[in-house]
């Protein structure tokens, strides 16, 4: 398994590229980042030891380049030096190179590209525009529509159907950070309006990589608080 992810504070310009000779891979990450998370969840998953190195996005080391032109994150690195990014893309490529510890996808291509459609269509009904967070009520109501129709979305125990699968390990993270959104920007998300989406929430909490992959409520809203305030802190909680 990684080092918790909470414990590492992000590598800005200047900093040193580090090194490890565990023979691990190693994950370029975000704290908070849902995209990133996701990656650290399929590993913890499928039980497989990593290094984490946490990158400041609005401040990226002049080395980050060299792993992903584009400098965002997620970024896989193999012990070899082989890279590979964009979350889903790593997500797929852990899936086929570790196919035998726990497999998720299925071999057929037509069910492959039905379970990554259903990731695109959930995510893409569940995101929200961070100014949600500023008390915009265009964006609060957004937030809400999407919500209901993802409740009707939901018919079965998991994404994947009777067990937790690929789909649910991909979606998960934009819903771990609904109760901090919630509090700060009261939106109406409850048992009485989304039964089944907070019902999988609780099963996927039942679930060993996703307990230790989590992060802390009043952590994260101790972000979401810095992100609205204009002062962004990846680092909040963490010591230097």
């Amino acid at each position: 398994m990684a080092p918790k992810q909470d414990s590492i504070i992000h590598l800005r310009a200047g900093s040193t590229q580090p090194k490890f000779d565990n023979g691990y891979l190693t994950v370029y990450s975000l704290r908070f980042s849902p995209f990133s998370e996701r990656v650290r969840l399929l590993l913890n998953y499928k039980q497989i030891p990593f290094n984490i190195v946490n990158i400041h996005i609005r401040d990226r080391p002049e080395w980050y380049y060299k792993k992903n032109p584009l400098g965002k994150v997620p970024c896989l690195e193999e012990p070899d030096g082989s890279i590979v990014y964009e979350s889903l893309v790593v997500a797929e490529y852990i899936e086929d190179r570790y196919h035998d510890q726990r497999p998720l996808l299925p071999a057929d291509p037509y069910q492959r590209a039905v379970q990554k459609q259903l990731i695109e269509l959930v995510i893409g009904t569940a995101s929200y525009n961070h100014t949600v967070l500023e008390g915009n009520p265009d964006a609060k109501k957004t937030v809400e529509g999407g919500l209901d129709k993802v409740e009707e979305l939901l018919q079965t125990d998991y994404w994947s159907g009777g067990e937790c699968g690929f789909v649910d390990l991909m979606v998960w993270p934009w819903f771990e950070r609904l109760p901090a959104i919630q509090r700060i920007a009261a939106i109406r998300f409850s048992p009485e309006h989304h039964p089944k989406i907070l019902a999988w929430m609780d099963r996927m909490l039942t679930i060993p990589a996703v307990k230790m992959t989590a992060y802390d409520t009043e952590e994260r809203l101790a972000f979401l608080e810095s992100r609205k305030a204009g002062a962004i802190n990846f680092d909040v909680g963490l010591q230097s």
